[in-house]
This record gives structure tokens, C-alpha cells and sequence, in this order.
């Protein structure tokens, strides 16, 4: 944990327009509790894509990573408002973020739908990134 730390902070310092190196310096702080730290870290990363967002205000996957960060730093509301769309996924990846914020904002149901949906156009269950929030309902679904 300290060294992935260390290392997502110098590559920030180096590149603070890298919004995947802020995602997941927000990640590293995260899971041992460092919530202030985590969530700044978030909102950096909320920040650059709502900057992107106006470039292809369109792109799902840039909506869908906006809707993750904002789920893990606790904001809910605008993360499960991009759920409640009626979305047409454009693959499978974008499909299990959206799980992973069902499943972070309390909607195992939702979350359940839509890995399953992921699994039927061909996903294998094994792709699956490794994510802690996601552990306990992968555990209930078949492979």
C-alpha cells in the first residue's frame, strides 16, 4: 500500500492532468480509511473529466468514470442519477463500472442486473477487474 501510495503521488506531481493516476491515488487512500485525502483526490479526478466532458459531452465512458468517482467519494446522487438513464452500453467495461456504483450506493439489485447483462453479451466473469466493492457480489453470481 505505502509504496503504490508513493508512487501515485509522484505521478501526479508530475503529471496532474492524468486523471487515472488521480483515480487511483484516490483508491490507494481509500481502502486504509484516509477518507479527506481519498476524496480531494476524487475530485481531482472529477475535475479533469468534467473538462473532457465538455470536449465529447457524449462519451459514456467518460460519464460513467464521472458517476464511479463520484460514488466512491460518497456522492451518490449524481452517481446513481447516470444509472437511472436508459443506457445503451457501448461494451462490457462501461457495464461493470456501472455495477460497481450500483453496488458502492446500496443497489445490489441493479448492480446484480447488471453484471449479468455484462456476462450474456460474453463477459467472462474472470475479466472482471479486481475491486473490493465488488467482491462480495461476485461471490454470489455464476461463472
Amino acid at each position: 500500500y505505502a509504496e503504490s501510495v508513493v508512487f501515485f503521488e509522484q505521478a501526479v506531481a508530475l503529471n496532474p492532468k492524468q486523471l487515472l493516476f488521480w483515480a487511483n491515488l484516490a483508491d490507494e487512500y481509500r481502502w486504509p480509511g484516509q477518507q479527506e485525502k481519498s476524496i480531494n483526490s476524487y475530485n481531482q479526478a472529477i475535475s479533469l473529466i468534467r473538462q473532457r466532458l465538455q470536449i465529447s459531452p457524449d462519451s459514456l465512458r467518460l460519464q460513467s468514470r464521472l458517476a464511479l468517482y463520484q460514488a466512491k467519494s460518497g456522492e451518490c446522487h449524481p452517481a446513481t442519477t447516470f444509472l437511472d438513464r436508459d443506457i445503451v452500453y457501448p461494451d462490457s467495461s462501461v457495464i461493470i463500472m456501472a455495477a460497481q456504483i450500483a453496488e458502492i450506493c446500496s443497489k445490489r439489485d441493479k448492480a446484480l442486473f447488471l453484471i449479468n447483462k455484462a456476462i450474456k453479451l460474453g463477459y467472462s466473469m474472470h475479466s472482471i477487474p479486481p475491486q473490493p466493492e465488488l467482491e462480495g457480489l461476485l461471490k454470489g453470481t455464476p461463472d
